[in-house]
Protein backbone atom coordinates (compact mmCIF):
# COMPACT_ATOMS: atom_id res chain seq x y z
CA UNK A 1 0.00 0.00 0.00
CA UNK A 2 0.92 3.63 0.99
CA UNK A 3 3.63 2.84 2.95
CA UNK A 4 6.64 2.96 0.17
CA UNK A 5 5.12 6.18 -1.37
CA UNK A 6 6.44 9.48 -0.51
CA UNK A 7 3.57 12.31 -0.66
CA UNK A 8 4.93 15.64 -1.58
CA UNK A 9 2.54 18.67 -0.55
CA UNK A 10 3.02 21.72 -3.08
CA UNK A 11 2.39 25.02 -2.04
CA UNK A 12 0.04 27.16 -4.30
CA UNK A 13 3.89 28.50 -5.65
CA UNK A 14 5.44 24.99 -6.49
CA UNK A 15 1.91 24.22 -8.37
CA UNK A 16 2.51 27.17 -10.41
CA UNK A 17 6.42 27.07 -10.68
CA UNK A 18 5.94 23.50 -11.82
CA UNK A 19 2.98 24.22 -14.17
CA UNK A 20 5.14 26.76 -15.56
CA UNK A 21 7.92 25.03 -16.08
CA UNK A 22 5.92 21.83 -18.08
CA UNK A 23 4.13 24.37 -20.26
CA UNK A 24 7.51 26.04 -21.09
CA UNK A 25 9.10 22.34 -21.56
CA UNK A 26 5.94 21.48 -23.73
CA UNK A 27 6.31 25.09 -25.91
CA UNK A 28 9.89 24.97 -25.92
CA UNK A 29 9.09 21.44 -27.62
CA UNK A 30 6.73 21.76 -30.00
CA UNK A 31 8.97 24.92 -31.37
CA UNK A 32 12.12 22.69 -31.86
CA UNK A 33 10.18 19.97 -34.03
CA UNK A 34 8.21 22.81 -36.03
CA UNK A 35 11.73 24.30 -36.78
CA UNK A 36 12.80 20.92 -37.55
CA UNK A 37 9.88 19.88 -40.06
CA UNK A 38 9.82 23.86 -41.59
CA UNK A 39 13.63 22.66 -42.22
CA UNK A 40 13.34 19.34 -43.67
CA UNK A 41 10.51 20.43 -45.80
CA UNK A 42 12.16 23.76 -47.35
CA UNK A 43 15.49 21.32 -47.98
CA UNK A 44 13.42 18.83 -50.00
CA UNK A 45 11.97 21.38 -52.46
CA UNK A 46 15.42 23.31 -52.24
CA UNK A 47 16.99 19.58 -53.32
CA UNK A 48 13.99 19.18 -55.75
CA UNK A 49 14.27 23.05 -56.92
CA UNK A 50 17.84 21.96 -57.93
CA UNK A 51 17.26 18.63 -59.71
CA UNK A 52 15.08 20.30 -61.94
CA UNK A 53 16.90 23.13 -63.14
CA UNK A 54 19.98 20.69 -63.42
CA UNK A 55 17.03 18.60 -66.17
CA UNK A 56 15.51 21.57 -67.74
CA UNK A 57 19.10 22.55 -68.25
CA UNK A 58 19.96 19.20 -70.24
CA UNK A 59 16.77 18.84 -71.94
CA UNK A 60 17.58 22.12 -73.79
CA UNK A 61 20.54 20.35 -75.39
CA UNK A 62 18.14 17.71 -77.00
CA UNK A 63 17.27 18.03 -80.73
CA UNK A 64 15.09 15.62 -82.55
CA UNK A 65 16.05 15.27 -86.66
CA UNK A 66 13.90 12.95 -88.40
CA UNK A 67 13.96 9.64 -86.37
CA UNK A 68 16.51 10.38 -84.45
CA UNK A 69 17.35 11.73 -81.31
CA UNK A 70 20.83 13.73 -80.52
CA UNK A 71 22.18 16.10 -77.41
CA UNK A 72 24.42 18.71 -78.18
CA UNK A 73 27.79 19.05 -77.39
CA UNK A 74 28.10 21.32 -74.20
CA UNK A 75 31.16 23.64 -73.65
CA UNK A 76 31.16 22.72 -70.10
CA UNK A 77 30.80 19.57 -67.97
CA UNK A 78 28.58 20.83 -65.71
CA UNK A 79 25.88 19.14 -67.59
CA UNK A 80 27.49 15.97 -67.00
CA UNK A 81 27.62 15.69 -63.48
CA UNK A 82 24.84 12.38 -62.43
CA UNK A 83 22.73 13.40 -65.49
CA UNK A 84 21.76 11.07 -68.93
CA UNK A 85 19.68 11.25 -71.29
CA UNK A 86 17.83 8.69 -72.91
CA UNK A 87 15.93 8.03 -76.13
CA UNK A 88 12.17 6.91 -76.35
CA UNK A 89 13.38 3.17 -76.90
CA UNK A 90 14.90 4.01 -73.36
CA UNK A 91 18.46 3.38 -74.50
CA UNK A 92 20.85 5.66 -73.27
CA UNK A 93 22.59 8.01 -75.39
CA UNK A 94 24.34 10.89 -73.43
CA UNK A 95 26.05 10.46 -70.37
CA UNK A 96 28.46 7.91 -68.06
CA UNK A 97 27.21 4.67 -66.93
CA UNK A 98 25.55 5.62 -63.82
CA UNK A 99 26.98 3.97 -60.57
CA UNK A 100 25.98 0.42 -59.51
CA UNK A 101 23.53 2.00 -56.63
CA UNK A 102 21.60 4.28 -58.67
CA UNK A 103 21.46 1.84 -62.24
CA UNK A 104 17.71 0.09 -61.48
CA UNK A 105 16.23 3.28 -60.87
CA UNK A 106 17.89 5.36 -63.46
CA UNK A 107 16.56 2.73 -65.88
CA UNK A 108 13.36 2.57 -64.52
CA UNK A 109 13.17 6.16 -64.75
CA UNK A 110 14.65 6.09 -68.11
CA UNK A 111 10.93 5.37 -69.84
CA UNK A 112 8.70 7.89 -67.86
CA UNK A 113 5.89 9.45 -69.64
CA UNK A 114 5.59 12.38 -67.12
CA UNK A 115 7.59 14.12 -64.78
CA UNK A 116 8.57 12.35 -61.22
CA UNK A 117 11.36 11.83 -58.86
CA UNK A 118 12.62 8.89 -56.58
CA UNK A 119 14.66 8.75 -53.48
CA UNK A 120 17.08 6.13 -53.31
CA UNK A 121 17.91 4.94 -49.71
CA UNK A 122 17.48 8.35 -48.46
CA UNK A 123 20.27 9.71 -50.05
CA UNK A 124 20.14 10.92 -53.39
CA UNK A 125 17.17 12.05 -55.10
CA UNK A 126 16.63 10.98 -58.91
CA UNK A 127 14.64 12.90 -61.58
CA UNK A 128 13.22 11.42 -64.28
CA UNK A 129 12.44 14.67 -67.29
CA UNK A 130 10.77 13.92 -70.55
CA UNK A 131 11.35 15.62 -73.46
CA UNK A 132 8.42 16.16 -76.18
CA UNK A 133 9.17 16.17 -79.74
CA UNK A 134 8.52 19.74 -81.14
CA UNK A 135 4.43 19.70 -81.96
CA UNK A 136 4.14 17.33 -80.52
CA UNK A 137 2.33 15.35 -77.04
CA UNK A 138 5.13 12.30 -77.81
CA UNK A 139 8.40 11.78 -75.67
CA UNK A 140 11.41 12.00 -77.29
CA UNK A 141 13.82 11.70 -75.06
CA UNK A 142 14.12 11.55 -71.10
CA UNK A 143 16.35 13.47 -68.73
CA UNK A 144 17.34 11.46 -65.93
CA UNK A 145 19.50 13.32 -63.25
CA UNK A 146 20.46 12.47 -59.38
CA UNK A 147 21.46 14.55 -56.93
CA UNK A 148 23.45 13.67 -53.35
CA UNK A 149 21.20 14.90 -50.79
CA UNK A 150 23.86 14.97 -48.26
CA UNK A 151 24.48 18.62 -48.20
CA UNK A 152 20.65 19.26 -47.36
CA UNK A 153 20.08 16.73 -45.05
CA UNK A 154 22.20 19.02 -42.63
CA UNK A 155 20.18 21.32 -42.84
CA UNK A 156 17.23 19.67 -41.20
CA UNK A 157 18.91 18.15 -38.79
CA UNK A 158 20.66 21.02 -36.97
CA UNK A 159 20.24 21.46 -33.27
CA UNK A 160 18.67 24.27 -31.27
CA UNK A 161 21.70 25.80 -29.85
CA UNK A 162 22.71 25.39 -33.59
CA UNK A 163 19.16 27.66 -34.35
CA UNK A 164 20.53 30.36 -32.35
CA UNK A 165 23.96 31.00 -33.11
CA UNK A 166 22.93 31.07 -37.12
Amino acid sequence: GARGRVRVALSLRGRLVAVTAAAALVAVTVLVVGVQLLLAHQSSRESLSTLQERADAAATTVRFRGGRTRVLDTPANSLDQNIWIFDADGRRIDGTEPPRSLRSTVARLSRSEAGRSVDVHGRVRVLARPVRRPGSTTTGAVVVAALDLAPYEHAHTLRPAELVTR
